[in-house]
């Protein structure tokens, strides 16, 4: 059995504040979905209900051929029989066990044999990186280790599907890097489905095989991150996938220039411009700082107002006019400084009305 699952016309309401609405979804078995979002969009939410934490108000949800919630039914199954794990954004590990007994201490509650439960827990924490700390406490180890322990305590359940919520939020920012990749090592090693929520967009596009941008409980995008990357279906998904620039533009003449900054030059090329956005020849370009190209014959100038070293990355800001453009380059490809004009041109434009 495939155990595919599948939110159907999912709505959650707290008060007068719709946190979800109408949320259509199908999740993959064996896939890594994330979902991303400022606060407050919904998206913990929608994982508590799956979870089984909080039901819905309208809708179905199942896994597989699973029903395990539905307003029309009248039916909720509890949370300990949907056979889910879950890793939340605090550790949440018990500071009075060791790390052997923190895992297997769920399984002893399910009865389970001692010769089964010794099994999983090693199993666990082998693929999780924990073996030989198994006499260790949870004070004794780092945060990126703590967290391995609830990993670990949730995989050694079996679950059909993993829930993180914004698990490696609270990590330094070199255990979260590392984090990253061994939850996706461990997805592919045990093809469990995990389902991921995160406001950090560099989590979600390190770690998802599709993804789900929310805002205000609305589905605003769901693809592959490559996708959503280089094919917002908005203005808001651009700006939240990414670093961006957003430039208001006016049209003369069938030429598009910065606003403002018509002495400048015309930004884009003929090709790149979609007029259909223009109302009342104004328009917002939309561009990423890697998309700037730097050249003597550039087709609009500006002038470098800071230059930042970000290690392998130079971030410049330019302005043109009265507007701001960032600009990421590489710092072996350019040398400019502080006060020194520029040329630019552009590799891909998106156009938003203003």
């Amino acid at each position: 059995m495939v155990d595919n699952i599948r939110l159907i016309d999912v709505t959650k309401r707290f008060g007068e504040v719709t946190a979800v609405n109408r949320l259509n979804l199908e999740i993959k078995q064996g896939e890594c979905f994330s979902f991303l979002g400022p606060s407050g969009c919904g998206k913990t939410t929608t994982l508590r209900m799956l979870a089984g934490f909080e039901d819905l108000d309208e809708g179905e949800m199942y896994v597989g051929d699973t029903l395990v919630s539905s307003s029309v039914k009248k039916y909720y199954l509890p949370p300990e029989k949907r056979g889910f794990g879950m890793v939340f954004q605090a550790f949440a590990v018990w500071p009075h066990m060791n790390v052997y007994e923190n895992v297997a201490f769920p399984l002893r509650v399910k009865k389970i044999s001692r010769e089964e439960v010794d099994r999983r827990t090693r199993e666990a924490l082998a693929n999780t990186r924990l073996a030989g700390l198994e006499r260790s406490f949870p004070g004794e180890l780092s945060g990126g280790q703590q967290q391995r322990i609830a990993l670990a305590r949730a995989i050694a359940l079996n679950p059909r599907v993993l829930l993180l919520d914004e698990p490696l939020s609270n990590l330094d920012p070199h255990n979260r890097e590392s984090m990253r990749f061994e939850i996706k090592d461990l997805q592919r090693q045990l093809g469990v489905t995990i389902l991921f929520v995160t406001h950090d967009q560099s989590e979600a596009m390190a770690l998802s095989d599709r993804m789900l941008v929310m805002k205000d409980g609305v589905v605003q995008q769901v693809d592959t991150p490559v996708n959503i990357y280089y094919n917002p279906a908005n203005r808001f998904v651009f700006s939240f996938i990414g670093l961006s620039n957003f430039v208001p533009v006016e049209m003369a003449d069938g030429k598009v220039h910065v606003g403002g900054a018509k002495d400048a030059g015309f930004i884009g090329k003929q090709t790149q411009i979609d007029k259909s956005v223009f109302s009342s020849h104004k328009a917002v370009a939309a561009f990423r700082p890697s998309d700037v190209v730097f050249g003597e014959t550039g087709s609009i100038g500006g002038k470098i107002v800071r230059r930042t070293f970000l290690g392998e990355l130079v971030d410049y800001k330019v302005k043109v006019g009265e507007h701001d453009i960032r600009v990421q380059k590489n710092r072996r490809d350019v040398q400019l400084k502080e006060g020194d004009t520029c040329r630019m041109d552009f590799r891909r434009i998106l156009w938003y009305e203003r």
